[in-house]
């Protein structure tokens, strides 16, 4: 698996899991911003629709904050 396809997994994985558990795009980012993320909203939200990359370690964050507001719904 290349680089591009696990960010893609990732990417995906995170969108599956925000739908799953009832969890928005700015709900998400302010979560993530409050632990330490500093991309803005848009870009969070053009990166949930693929359209752009994030740094490995923004991937990161959001896939932690992601996982838990999962695990509080």
């Amino acid at each position: 698996m290349s680089h591009d396809d696990s960010d893609e997994a990732l990417r995906a994985l995170i969108a599956d899991v925000m739908r799953q558990g009832h969890i928005s795009t700015h709900g998400l980012w302010v979560y993530y911003f409050s632990i330490g993320g500093f991309i803005g909203e848009v870009e969070v939200d053009a990166y949930l629709h693929g359209l752009m990359p994030l740094p490995a370690l923004d991937e990161e964050l959001l896939a932690v904050a992601v996982a838990e507001m999962y695990a509080d719904t």
